[in-house]
């Protein structure tokens, strides 16, 4: 019996016709053949490890560790993470998604917990989906003031939205991950647009 875990679109993965494999022990869509560029798209993201920083000297583990530790909502990206300041003294880092299973050593300070954590996570872009993502986020996704990283509710269930050049990334708890993907994914497809695979998103990518 396969040990992967399988990804919250598998199943819609399965059905567009995409080269399913491993990605950092999970099972999901890794291309298609025609994923969608010129409309609104969705992939998922979940394979990423990360983990959580937090206590009143994680900003100081982090810069002991080499790292800028970004202000609250912001983000700073490293040659092997991201990391996102989601609350305050709490860090989440993020392997790239280029390498889904690489997280950096830390060097942690008196009063740092160091928690493994795990979200599902979706990634929507393209053409259209600044509104796509206005209209189903409580959050003003599209204010010039809206910061890099925030909290929202998308469709009802909580949510931590990401702003990145190709449009947003959607963290929610695993447990509403298929509920959360199904809805992005009947959004994108509602407005004409579809699935990408997590090497399209890869390739993709500025």
């Amino acid at each position: 019996m396969s040990s992967l875990r399988s990804a919250a679109l598998i199943n819609a993965y399965r059905e567009a016709g995409a080269e399913i494999g491993a990605m950092a022990g999970m099972s999901t869509g890794l291309r298609l053949a025609r994923p969608s560029t010129e409309r609104p798209w969705l992939t998922e993201l979940t394979p990423v490890a990360r983990t959580l920083l937090i206590g009143g000297s994680a900003k100081g583990s982090l810069e002991s560790s080499g790292l800028v530790a970004p202000s609250l909502f912001g983000i700073t990206t490293h040659a092997q993470c991201e990391i996102a300041q989601t609350a305050p003294r709490q860090f989440l880092v993020s392997a790239l998604p280029a390498t889904p299973a690489e997280l950096p050593y830390f060097t942690l300070l008196t009063d740092t917990l160091l928690l493994t954590t795990e979200y599902a996570e979706f990634a929507v872009g393209g053409p259209g989906a600044l509104p796509l993502i206005h209209e189903i986020a409580t959050a003003d996704s599209g204010a010039t003031t809206a910061t890099a990283c925030f909290p929202t509710q998308i469709c009802g269930i909580d949510a931590v939205l990401r702003r990145e050049p190709a449009g947003f990334r959607v963290l929610c708890a695993p447990a509403e991950g298929p509920w959360m993907g199904a809805a992005l994914l009947a959004r994108v497809l509602a407005v004409g647009g579809g699935l990408m695979g997590y090497l399209d998103y890869l390739d993709a990518r500025p």
